[in-house]
């Protein structure tokens, strides 16, 4: 009887060890299958990470172009309000003649808002 109990024993001893031995393989399998997935996942951090870097280059060229373009079309502006005492002089003595909302936007070329304020403001007062 004590031999059927030892070979029962290393039966399931044996049984056992398939058993981890097919375990061990499975995760194995899954530790090959997720090591090639992180490095997939890394390849494409880097792809990332290197695209952002030259959309940060791009970024930074542009905004120095655009601050250079700012820069020059600023430029011009401050001169002529350094060289014209009043810009709107000519305008206001328009109005002050007289002068329609209509003519001053087809001749000075402001908005017809701009125009009508000006005619509002510097316009010579009429009798009802």
């Amino acid at each position: 009887m004590i031999y059927w109990m030892t070979y029962l024993l290393l039966l399931i001893v044996i049984g056992g060890a398939i058993w981890q031995y097919f375990v061990y393989k499975q995760l194995r399998q899954n530790n090959i299958e997720l090591k090639n997935k992180v490095d997939k996942i890394s390849c494409d951090l880097a792809g990332i990470c290197s695209a952002a870097v030259n959309v940060d280059t791009r970024l930074t060229t542009n905004g120095d172009l655009l601050r250079g373009l700012l820069e020059e079309s600023v430029a011009p502006k401050q001169e002529e309000s350094e060289t014209s005492v009043q810009p709107y002089q000519e305008i206001i003595e328009m109005v002050q003649k007289g002068a329609e909302t209509s003519e001053l936007v087809h001749q000075f070329g402001v908005s017809f808002d701009e125009a009508d304020l000006l005619i509002r403001l510097h316009g010579a007062e009429k009798i009802k």
